[in-house]
Formats: structure tokens, C-alpha cells, sequence
């Protein structure tokens, strides 16, 4: 395209057509309105791509009927979330010009109508680079879900650029450079993928594929952002196991294990092989010190707090 209008009659010099890839399984409900979402972006060059990785809810259907606009592709099955992100990838790159863009998305998510649009301002005004969003909790939007991480690479850990369930102030504003993002809104150039690969769905099938590329990104020259006019809003419960808010000892044992975890030992020590390969114990110790009290301290407050008689009644008076 060349000079385009792409919002309420203003003009852009270029407007690179953005390709939304959102993978999904199950959980029609979260897809539509994700879906109805984007549908009523004010930024029209975009193509969103769903793959459907076997649902069995009736998800192709309802999708291919209420948005006939979409691209849909059936997954195999047993893609996760890497996998299945990557199918859609790869479809952008067969139609993609090198200055368009991708946006990842999960489809327990929703965006304001001007979301889009500022993205890609952003992008357009800060060349070879990532722009990742804010993320906020669905339910209670003055709360900050997630920013992305600044790697303390001497200490081995990720430090999140702002610690969840902070409440969203002035101070947050603007772009704030960072070295990895997670994958919920992030608008990444085509020539990322050029440079780095799709997503490594053998060292990461559902979680830390969307961090260790923005990471590699970053490390070959990318400069990845959080911006934080840019709001996703997500659904604290609906991902990963031991997300609920009762913490619950099974569930986050049985984390550890689990391929859909962010827990899950073996991914874990792939991401501390790629990236701290001659200090991968410093590193697992570091995550999983901070993973276990993380949760001992949940449980603890939650069961004392809950606990019958507490206070004279059984709730948080």
C-alpha cells in the first residue's frame, strides 16, 4: 500500500497490513469476543489468522460463520501453543511484504478499538523493533497482569518491568525499553522472523517460546518495548495449570509436569540451556526459589485467612 487512510480519516505514509495470529482450543466463547474485538479496530489493514487446534466445541464452525473475514487453519491436534502460533506464522510469511508485521494474541483477551492503530504508530516510529503491551487483568483493569522483563543477565533472572498486581499509574506511560515480553499483544516485524526463525516449538510447546524469541530478538539487534498505551486486557483464570485463585498444593505440584505450565521443569531448563548454557542451576535455583515461596506465601495467607473462626466468621473481615 502506499498513502493510506486507515482511522477516522488520518493518514499514514505507509501502512503495513498486520497479520493477527491467535491460537485456540476449545473455549468458543473467549474466541468470539476476542474476535468481536478486533473486528471493530479503527487500523482496517489486518488480516487475523485462527488456528484451531482440534476443538471440539464447535469452534471452526461458529468461527467460520460469524467471521467469514478470518483465515481459519485445523491444527493437528497436538500443536500447544508454539505450534500452533507457528501455523499461523508461517501462513503470514507466504503473503507478508517484509516491512508488514505480525501481532501474537491469545484468545482470552480483548483490545480496545484504537489498540491496533497505536501499535502501529509506535512500531512506524521506532524501526527494527518489538513492541510488546500492557497487559491488565479482564476483571479489574487498574491492575497490571504483566509488562515484560529486564534480563539481570549477572544474576541469572528475568525482573518484571513492573510487579504484577500493581495498580496502572501515571508513571506508567510512554515506551519502556525491555529485554523479553510474553506473547499476549505483541506486534513483531516480519524481518524479526527473517533473521531469528518462528517460534522453537521443540524447547518450547506451550510456554517461554514467545520470551526466548523476543530475547533472541533482542540479542541480534531487535530492541523490544512495552507499551503502555497499548492495553490488553486478559483473563487472569482462564491460562495455565494452577492459575486459580484458591491455591490448591495438587495443582501446582502436578505443574511442574505439565507441558501447558509456565512451571514445567523441562521447559524450563531448555530456556536455561539456551540462554545461561555454563550457569543453568544458578538459574533454575533462582526461578523455582522464587516460584515455591511465590506459592507457599499464597497458600499460607489464603488458608489463614480462610481458616473457620478466623475473626470470629470464616471470611476476610
Amino acid at each position: 500500500m502506499g498513502l493510506s487512510v486507515v482511522c477516522d480519516g488520518s493518514e499514514m505514509a505507509y501502512a503495513p497490513r498486520v497479520f493477527i495470529i491467535i491460537p485456540v482450543f476449545n473455549r468458543v466463547r473467549h474466541t468470539l469476543h476476542c474476535l468481536s474485538a478486533i473486528a471493530r479496530q479503527t487500523y482496517k489493514n489486518h488480516q487475523v489468522v485462527v488456528v484451531d487446534d482440534g476443538s471440539t466445541d464447535g469452534t471452526y464452525e461458529m468461527v467460520q460463520r460469524a467471521f467469514p473475514e478470518v483465515v481459519l487453519i485445523r491444527g493437528t491436534g497436538a500443536l500447544f501453543w508454539t505450534g500452533a502460533t507457528n501455523v499461523g506464522l508461517r501462513y503470514a510469511l507466504k503473503h507478508a511484504r517484509e516491512r508488514d508485521y505480525v501481532l501474537t494474541l491469545n484468545n482470552d483477551t480483548h483490545v480496545y478499538p484504537g489498540y491496533l492503530e497505536g501499535l502501529v504508530r509506535r512500531a512506524l516510529a521506532n524501526p527494527k523493533s518489538i513492541i510488546g503491551s500492557l497487559c491488565v487483568f479482564m476483571d479489574d483493569p487498574r491492575c497490571i497482569e504483566t509488562a515484560g522483563f529486564v534480563m539481570d543477565w549477572k544474576h541469572c533472572r528475568g525482573i518484571p518491568l513492573v510487579r504484577k498486581g500493581i495498580k496502572k499509574g501515571p508513571q506508567h506511560s510512554g515506551l519502556k525499553e525491555i529485554s523479553y515480553t510474553c506473547g499476549k499483544g505483541v506486534l513483531l516485524p516480519i524481518s524479526v522472523f527473517l533473521r531469528v526463525g518462528v517460534y522453537d516449538e521443540d524447547k518450547f510447546p506451550h510456554y517461554h517460546s514467545d520470551s526466548a524469541l523476543t530475547l533472541t530478538a533482542q540479542l541480534n539487534g531487535f530492541k523490544v518495548f512495552t507499551d503502555f498505551e497499548s492495553i490488553v486486557l486478559s483473563d487472569r483464570y482462564s491460562t495455565g495449570v494452577g492459575a486459580k485463585p484458591v491455591p490448591v498444593a495438587s495443582e501446582f505440584v502436578r505443574s511442574f509436569f505439565s507441558v501447558r505450565s509456565s512451571n514445567c521443569l523441562k521447559t524450563r531448563l531448555n530456556f536455561a540451556k539456551t540462554f545461561f548454557p555454563r550457569r543453568k542451576v544458578k538459574f533454575l535455583f533462582e526461578v523455582y526459589t522464587r516460584t515455591i515461596g511465590g506459592f507457599l506465601r499464597r497458600y499460607a495467607q489464603y488458608h489463614f485467612r480462610n481458616r473457620p473462626g478466623r475473626l470470629g466468621r470464616g471470611d476476610d473481615a
